[in-house]
């Protein structure tokens, strides 16, 4: 497993998406890097519970600043992206320390504040249960019905 520390200025984030199971809620955020690039985070659990409070609860008009230390590289579906893992992943918010406070000169230097203000995008998501997932949002055939499918791709298969 790879672990990874990343640094970025919030660009957008959903609210919190709630679990069944108890600390397995989530919220994805975007962050950007200096060079401009951006990169998916979820943080599982306590973690976006934290993120998401001090976003609710601060003013957001300057940059906030995240770092996601020993985050796991995550290929979901085909898109790259890191996430919090248990109890191992460590979240530093605006937090008073010098990879921030460097982080923060770079960007001043970098970018005349008007690319960065401090605007947070919202992202809107869809709470769907698993069941709702897999039972309604999928297409029901049964096998022979799949046979046929599976017969017009590969012709000679069965």
């Amino acid at each position: 497993m790879n672990f990874i520390d990343v640094i970025g200025v919030v660009v957008s984030r959903t609210t919190i998406i709630p679990s069944q199971k108890k600390d397995k809620q989530r919220i994805h955020l975007e962050l950007k890097n200096l060079d401009g690039v951006l990169l998916k985070v979820t943080l599982w659990g306590h973690f976006a519970n934290k993120v998401s409070d001090y976003l609710d609860t601060h003013n957001t008009d300057d940059c906030v600043v995240i770092i996601v230390q020993f985050a796991k590289i995550n290929d979901y579906r085909g898109n790259i992206g890191v996430a919090s893992y248990y109890d191992v992943t460590t979240v530093f918010i605006n937090t008073d320390i010098d990879e921030i406070k460097q982080f923060r000169e770079k960007l001043a230097k970098d970018n005349e504040s008007s690319q960065l203000s401090g605007t947070i995008s919202l992202i809107r998501t869809k709470h769907v249960s698993l069941n709702d997932d897999f039972l309604k949002n999928n297409e029901v055939k049964t096998i022979y019905k799949s046979k046929e499918s599976v017969q017009k791709i590969i012709p000679g298969v069965f």
